[in-house]
């Protein structure tokens, strides 16, 4: 599949299992539905119709889901006249934007819907990366898929047997098992040799690598999943010269936020935006500290605990790690515990909580 074409191999139930090589093909079937950068196609078989579905018009605020079909596998494909027959392009204040990449689906109760990908912006910028959504689909009289109002609602009232209710999500890690859960991410690598869990504490290792590197850094984090939440962790650390460990929130390489702890045993709060970098150090530490990051959707806040009392010593603005000033363009942005240079950081627990 290319940008502008969508390609199928004719002979792919014939192809060589063991080495992957095509026989014949592949073919082009469909130049998509008129918008730009056709991609995504995945091909359903119903009634007697095949039909494609494409994601069309770019993968942000003009995106889109098309629809063709064919009695043929190969085609011609007929375009639906009611195409695209989900976008939020038209709707420039509505809670989801760039709606596409539509997969149809149907459940146990003969209900039919549509699992597609979706942003959740705040002033035209969003940072939690795309996201799954679920809408409810109807067939039309001639046999066509449709969305209600051709767009994405927020809600809709649906019949369901057994209600299920999702809870705000909260990860308490004080690390009594032996592996790491599914929550947890690193970047590229798994980093296998830098992390271990004893004594019910997550020890970081340092390996010489910063958040800024292309290569991998030693973090382990969560995706943020909700505007307004919260990071936090407690650490104490043993750190060579020029050497940092501590909380981040990271887009990308070039767009990162921490708290954490010199191997001066200073405290301090570090922006990266691209190449601007500001550091502010705040005190000296002594021993293990609890640091934070808490959120909303215009502001991530940094604060550390002491004898009991919460300290909130610096801020920045959540657009800084969006995906319209970042390289990255989908992920969302990720929290957790890092070590940067050599050495190594002892974390006692990991907390993150939507509020």
């Amino acid at each position: 599949m290319s940008k502008m074409h969508v390609l199928i191999n004719k002979e792919a139930l014939f192809n060589n299992i063991n080495t992957g090589t095509i026989i014949n093909g592949p073919i082009e079937i469909s130049r998509g539905c008129g918008g730009r950068d056709v991609e995504a196609p995945h091909i359903y078989k119903y009634n007697g119709w095949y039909y494609l579905f494409c994601a069309e018009g770019g993968t942000r605020e003009g995106h889109m889901v098309t629809i063709q079909r064919s009695h043929n596998l190969y085609g011609p494909f007929e375009k639906c006249p009611d195409n695209p027959i989900v976008s939020q392009r038209d709707y420039g204040k509505a809670l989801l934007q760039s709606v596409g990449h539509a997969d149809l689906v149907e459940d146990n109760d003969n209900n039919w819907w549509i699992v597609a990908l979706a942003t959740r912006p705040y002033k035209h910028r969003h940072h939690l990366g795309r996201e799954t959504i679920l809408l409810p689909v109807t067939w039309s009289k001639d046999g066509w898929p449709m969305v209600e109002g051709k767009q994405a609602k927020d809600s809709y009232k649906i019949q369901i047997k057994e209600p299920i209710y999702q809870p705000k999500k909260i990860i308490h890690d004080t690390f009594k098992k032996t592996k790491l859960s599914y929550e947890y991410n690193t970047i590229r690598s798994f980093l296998s040799d830098y992390y271990e869990i004893k004594n019910q504490q997550l020890v970081l290792y340092g390996n010489k690598q910063t958040l800024n590197t292309h290569k991998s850094p030693v973090f382990i984090g969560v995706r943020q999943t909700e505007k307004e939440c919260y990071f936090e962790t407690q650490l104490s650390v043993s750190l060579k010269p020029s050497s940092s460990a501590g909380l981040t929130i990271i887009m990308d390489c070039c767009h990162h936020m921490e708290i954490g702890i010199t191997s001066q045993n200073e405290l301090y709060v570090k922006k990266t935006v691209a190449d601007l970098v500001n550091i502010n150090i705040i005190e000296k530490v002594i021993g293990k500290i609890i640091i934070g990051i808490e959120a909303n959707q215009e502001y991530y806040q940094f604060y550390y605990q002491k004898d009991n009392q919460k300290y909130k010593v610096d801020q920045t603005y959540v657009k800084h790690l969006c995906t319209e000033t970042c390289f990255s363009a989908f992920c969302g942005v990720y929290g957790g515990m890092f070590i940067e240079g050599e050495g190594k950081a002892v974390f006692d627990y990991f907390h993150y909580q939507e509020k």
